[in-house]
């Protein structure tokens, strides 16, 4: 982990469960979740011109159902160099039993038949999205280009730390419950990008306007 991605991690954590939360129904894949840790964490606070690109992350997977995806995430500039990327992967499997990605997205279900609270599965995307920020290098943070905040540094999650992302995601749990996250998010949807939109009705259950029902999403997809 470097030390940018750590001290990001403290300042926006909560910035990113409100994110995930928002957008939990139907999954998320691997490279979605990155990109609203690069959007949610990264870039937030940074000025423009340091800022790195959710859209342009390229994603690598040489893994046959299981394996490995490396993402690289370029600085939002014009032709970025090799100094302007940083680095991540995460391991996945082919079922709920051997990827932790495909075991939170089928909690959905259990949610449905009311055997799950929401809070337990933002817990688990919140989990996969630290793991992505451990993860993280800057691979060519070398020579005269050389920028301590991206130095690795060694970091292991204690009791308090887990504690403390837990906090954040029954803070917005209590608000679910207490239905003031959906007043929250209807604010946002009369002006934000899904007005004018047409859903089946707000459903309180899924915290949001529940739109025709897609897919569920794999934790990842074959090129």
């Amino acid at each position: 982990m470097i030390r940018f991605a750590l001290r990001k991690w403290d300042e926006n954590r909560e910035k990113l469960v409100q994110e995930l939360w928002k957008d939990r129904e139907g999954g998320y894949t691997y490279r979605e979740l990155l990109r609203k840790v690069v959007s949610a964490v990264l870039n937030e606070g940074e000025k423009e011109e340091d800022r790195y690109s959710p859209d342009k992350i390229t994603e690598i997977d040489n893994g046959d159902y299981q394996g490995t995806l490396l993402f690289l995430i370029p600085e939002d500039t014009y032709q970025p160099g090799e100094y302007d990327y940083l680095m991540t992967y995460i391991n996945y499997g082919s079922c709920g039993l051997c990827d932790v990605l495909i075991h939170y997205n089928d909690m959905e279900y259990e949610e449905e038949e009311g055997k799950a609270r929401p809070g337990e599965r933002v817990k688990g995307y919140l989990s996969v999205c630290r793991m992505l920020l451990c993860n993280m290098i800057k691979p060519y943070n070398t020579g005269w280009r050389e920028q301590k905040d991206f130095e690795a540094v060694s970091w292991e999650q204690t009791k308090e730390e887990k504690a403390a992302d837990d906090k954040v995601v029954e803070e917005a749990q209590a608000r679910y419950e207490e239905g003031t996250l959906d007043e929250e998010w209807d604010k946002e949807y009369d002006s934000g990008p899904w007005a004018g939109k047409l859903w089946k009705g707000v459903s309180r259950e899924a915290g949001r306007p529940r739109f025709a029902r897609s897919v569920r999403k794999p934790a990842y997809r074959r090129p």
